[in-house]
């Protein structure tokens, strides 16, 4: 399965990359990048504090229909 996922514990947030996705793609390397990085992260978690979530969903096609309702 292809299905990227996200695990909220009590000290972090877990998110599973199946290594087929990541096949041929860049690496972070750069101190910008992982900049941008950290605060795409900081805001989901700010995102799942508030409640401003969705899911899970079955498929794509699931989240796209929720999704546009919004």
């Amino acid at each position: 399965m292809n299905t990227i996922t996200m695990e909220k514990t009590e000290d972090y947030l877990v998110l599973k990359i199946p290594l087929k996705i990541m096949r041929n793609k860049a690496l972070l390397s750069s101190l910008h990048k992982k900049t941008e990085l950290d605060l795409a992260i900081s805001e989901g978690l700010e995102d799942l504090e508030s409640g401003r979530v969705f899911g899970p969903f079955k498929n794509a096609q699931e989240f796209k229909k929720v999704v546009s309702k919004t």
